[in-house]
């Protein structure tokens, strides 16, 4: 029981600093996804504007709402949000744009899971609870992106299915 956090606020602990610290950095590439994935909405171009702009759109707001999540923490910890946004990568084309939104996902899980340790040494389980909702948010976006870049078909295996004219994917 000696881990047990009865109730206490952790924000001003000894590991806020640290925590603050790496928020910041989830943040600073948040602001940097929310900018990358705006840019590329405005950018696309072509048939594939019908079906990406509201998707970059779409994943844009979500980057948003995570950096004013991942803020408030900050501000909950006694830091400062910082302001600068991460590195951003731009394309015109959308394979490109698609590659570097994969990678920018990555970044952000990765982010997330290497936090998780922070919120696990004073078992601060809110922050631990955060992390990890965001890391597995995060962590669906790469695969929805993956799935748009996969080169590889699925195909289905025929099992006792009678053949009613319908063809493999």
């Amino acid at each position: 029981m000696s881990d047990y956090n009865r109730g206490n606020n952790t924000a001003n602990g000894a590991g806020a600093n640290t925590k603050v610290e790496a928020l910041n950095e989830i943040l600073s590439l948040e602001y940097a996804a929310f900018h990358q994935y705006t840019q590329h909405s405005l950018l696309v171009q072509g048939l594939d504007r019908y079906d990406f702009k509201p998707f970059f759109e779409e994943q844009a707001e979500g980057s948003y709402k995570h950096a004013l999540l991942i803020g408030s923490k900050v501000v909950s910890y006694g830091g400062v949000p910082v302001i600068e946004a991460g590195p951003i990568e731009q394309s015109t084309d959308l394979l490109q744009m698609l590659e570097q939104d994969l990678a920018m996902e990555r970044k952000l899980r990765d982010a997330y899971i290497n936090a998780i340790p922070l919120a696990e040494a004073d078992n601060d389980v809110p922050l631990r609870f955060l992390l990890e909702k965001q890391a597995y948010n995060e962590q669906e976006d790469v695969e929805e992106l993956e799935k748009y870049l996969s080169k590889e078909r699925i195909v289905l295996q025929e099992l006792d299915i009678p053949d009613t004219g319908s063809q493999a994917i």
